[in-house]
């Protein structure tokens, strides 16, 4: 075996595997990406995720039927932006690994491995939305159930959905404790904000295990975290847009 054959051989053993390669793109790059579908996640994620539980009334299956109706555009709009909400949430971690995998690649890995977990989860919830909306139309197989049972069937749809939404949340709140530490030890954003972000994680996840475990009973503990839960991505996601990254190189806005 030829000295040129063995030192391409031992280069391609000391090469990493694919599950470890990134975009390679520059920081700049990635600072403006961030900013960009953070930005768009801050828009289309209300409006997807927030709109469609406000129907649900389980003490009146039939009136949340007719709010579905009533409402079938904005329904089915709604499961378009969170499709697609969460398509820029797994642009966001992807931006922010390449962004900061320099300053901790494991703590860079565990922001992206939550978001990656998140996201499919969260999609596929839509199931329940769509299986709703398919209850309440007129599918041909519906004729050999009385509308009180559509109905009921209709709210544990709705009901499900919510309660994926409470277990996925566990995970909005997991990838914000790694954003908070990797934008406080690089001071990219002020310190402050990393504080806050870390601070933000942790009321999510608490607020998952309040609600799984106290069902929310305790209304000092609720208020607790429902502010804690608000207090580190809305200022970061402002402070983006307005002021953008600090970079070591320039500070990086999402328009120049």
């Amino acid at each position: 075996m030829s000295d040129e054959t063995t030192t391409h051989i031992e280069n391609s053993l000391k090469a990493p595997s694919i599950l470890h390669t990134s975009l390679n793109i520059s920081k700049v790059t990635a600072a403006r990406l961030a900013i960009l579908f953070y930005v768009l996640l801050a828009l289309l994620s209300p409006l997807g995720l927030l709109l469609p539980p406000q129907w649900i009334d389980e003490g009146d299956a039939a009136g949340t039927v007719e709010s579905i109706q009533a409402n079938d555009t904005l329904f089915r709009v709604a499961i378009v932006l969170n499709i697609f909400g969460q398509t820029c949430f797994l642009l966001v971690g992807i931006a922010f690994y390449e962004l900061y995998k320099d300053v901790n690649r494991l703590q860079a890995k565990l922001l992206l491995a939550f978001v990656a977990v998140s996201v499919p989860i969260t999609i596929g919830m839509e199931v329940f939305h769509l299986g709703a909306l398919h209850l309440v139309g007129d599918a041909e197989y519906l004729g050999n159930l009385n509308n009180a049972e559509i109905n009921a069937q209709v709210v544990f749809m709705m009901s499900m959905y919510e309660f994926g939404i409470h277990i996925v949340s566990i995970f909005w709140g997991l990838w914000l404790i790694p954003l908070g530490y990797l934008s406080y030890k690089s001071e990219y954003l002020p310190k402050v904000l990393g504080i806050l972000l870390i601070i933000n994680g942790v009321s999510y996840v608490l607020d998952v295990i309040n609600w799984i475990v106290f069902s929310q009973e305790v209304e000092m503990i609720n208020t607790v975290l429902l502010i804690g839960a608000a207090i580190g991505e809305l200022p970061t996601i402002l402070w983006l847009l307005i002021m953008g990254f600090n970079l070591p190189v320039r500070r990086v806005r999402l328009w120049g």
